[in-house]
């Protein structure tokens, strides 16, 4: 018994390790293109290749674990995985705003911007370091610039700055962020965050904004609410009697 008992080990061992194999190979490709990506667009600022480099490569980190290696792969795998898809949705958000051979696309830079702030939200090992720390601020400081949600804006600043006045406070001799920081008028020696509140004194959740999905437009949002609202407690008409 001893005997079958260290064979499933072992099996377990294997298949995790194949788990965490696949997983860094995504990372090294997506990390691979990333940087292609940001070479083409050093070199020509109207080329449409980064956006489609990082496009493909996000899909490929997308693509679900091999069915023969069903187990989840070791913290720090994944979370390499998820700070390597935040560094491209973040430079993806930004190709989107500033455009390729079309106009910017700044509903679709939005969305990049929330979804890499989300995909930061999933690191919670060593990767969770001061450089993530300050591309998620820059994230949510870029997301302010991009939304035309005014109350996102200015929560995505507030939080955005905070976060960095907080990065820069550890790190006194940044002097790119300081430099960022004074340009953003916003003080490194003030570390509170401002909450932003409607005329009624509701504070806008930050949070719950940030994983709305805004691929859909309000128009669809709010055709959902009239369905759900149609359906628990619609107007009873004569109709309704026959």
């Amino acid at each position: 018994m001893q005997n079958a008992r260290f064979s499933f080990i072992q099996a377990v061992e294997y298949l995790k390790k194949e788990a965490n194999d696949q997983t860094l190979l995504k990372v090294t490709i997506a990390q691979l293109l990333r940087n292609y990506a940001l070479a083409v667009k050093q070199s020509d600022k109207k080329s449409p290749v980064p956006i489609a480099v990082l496009t493909f490569a996000l899909s490929l980190i997308e693509i679900p674990f091999d069915p023969s290696a069903p187990l989840i792969p070791e913290q720090d795998s994944q979370d390499l995985l998820h700070s390597t898809k935040a560094s491209c949705l973040y430079y993806l958000a930004r190709f989107r705003a500033a455009g390729g051979s079309d106009s910017g696309d700044e509903r679709g830079a939005t969305q990049d911007a929330k979804e890499c702030i989300r995909a930061l939200g999933m690191v919670v090992g060593k990767e969770s370091n001061e450089s993530n720390q300050e591309l998620l601020g820059q994230s949510y400081v870029f997301l302010s610039t991009v939304t035309a949600n005014d109350d996102l804006a200015l929560a995505a600043f507030s939080r955005g700055a905070q976060i960095l006045r907080e990065v820069l406070s550890r790190n006194p001799s940044n002097e790119t962020l300081k430099t960022q920081l004074a340009a953003l008028g916003a003080d490194a020696d003030d570390l509170e965050q401002e909450d932003v509140a409607d005329e009624d004194g509701n504070v806008f959740d930050l949070a719950a904004e940030i994983e709305r999905d805004d691929s859909r437009s309000d128009e669809e949002d709010e055709e959902d609410e009239e369905g759900e609202e149609d359906e628990d407690g619609g107007e009873w008409s004569d109709e309704d009697e026959d």
